[in-house]
Order: C-alpha cells, then sequence, then structure tokens
C-alpha cells in the first residue's frame, strides 16, 4: 500500500491481505468522515455568506464542528459574529 501526502510518500507492506483491508478500510472511514465534514463546513460558510442561514446557524454549525457545547463550561462558545461584505 503506498499513501502519498503533500510532500511524502509512503510504502506499507503486509504479512497478509486480510490485514492490508483492515488497515486499508480504517484509514478510509477515518479519512473520509474528515473529507465529508471539511466538504460540509465549506457548503454551510457558502449558505451563510449568500444569507442563506442566520449567523445564529452559522455559530452553531461552527460550535457543533468545533465539539463546543454549551454543557461544557470550560469551552469558550462563539456567539457574536459581525459580517465582512
Amino acid at each position: 500500500m503506498e499513501i502519498y501526502t503533500n510532500k511524502k510518500s509512503y510504502y506499507f507492506t503486509f504479512e497478509n491481505n486480510a490485514e492490508r483491508e483492515e488497515i486499508y478500510n480504517t484509514l478510509i472511514s477515518t479519512l473520509g468522515k474528515e473529507y465529508d465534514s471539511e466538504r460540509r463546513l465549506e457548503q454551510i460558510t457558502e449558505k451563510w455568506q449568500r444569507e442563506e442561514i442566520s449567523n445564529y446557524e452559522y455559530l452553531m454549525y461552527l460550535n457543533e464542528a468545533a465539539d463546543r457545547t454549551f454543557s461544557d463550561l470550560t469551552q469558550y462558545i462563539l456567539k457574536k459574529i459581525k459580517r465582512i461584505m
């Protein structure tokens, strides 16, 4: 298995196909989720820029994406945002 990054390439060998498939599936499931969340954030940001969603809705999504919660007082919740356009 070869994995490419921005600056390096990594090559891995495995004892058998089952082991390779397990690692491959883990990587795909992990990286796939990260990619989907990044794409979703871009979509939400575009909706906010087009004023299709309110500032409140946008901030709630950002807080959720950052794993911030009203229940945890140690986390700083984003409350206000000024639209720059």
